[in-house]
């Protein structure tokens, strides 16, 4: 069955990839001085995530609080997982790194 395109299918291939420039804004809410209850770890990591996504994986912050992550990961191609949609939530917890993400 054909999947609707969705904000992690990558583009056809004749699409010349984004310049670095028009990939995704960071928001203001991770400026490592206005998140000083946040670890830098966390801010520097989720900076990453946003700045150089996995390819077809999409995770963002939570705007009520950037510990807590929804995360859409798709379906590999050529698997039996191929165009589904894969949605679950992540926490990361106050003694994270040393403590293993929650999902």
């Amino acid at each position: 069955p054909r999947v609707p395109p969705s904000p992690l299918t990558p583009p056809p291939h004749d699409t010349p990839a984004p310049h670095s420039s028009e990939r995704r804004k960071l928001p203001p809410r991770l400026d490592p001085m206005a998140n000083s209850n946040l670890p830098r770890r966390i801010i520097k990591e989720t900076q990453r995530l946003l700045s150089e996504p996995a390819p077809g994986i999409s995770a963002s912050p939570s705007e009520e609080n950037m510990r807590y992550f929804n995360v859409m990961i798709l379906g590999p191609a050529q698997s039996p997982y191929e165009g589904g949609v894969f949605k679950l939530e992540l926490f990361l917890p106050e003694e994270y790194p040393m403590a293993a993400p929650k999902g």
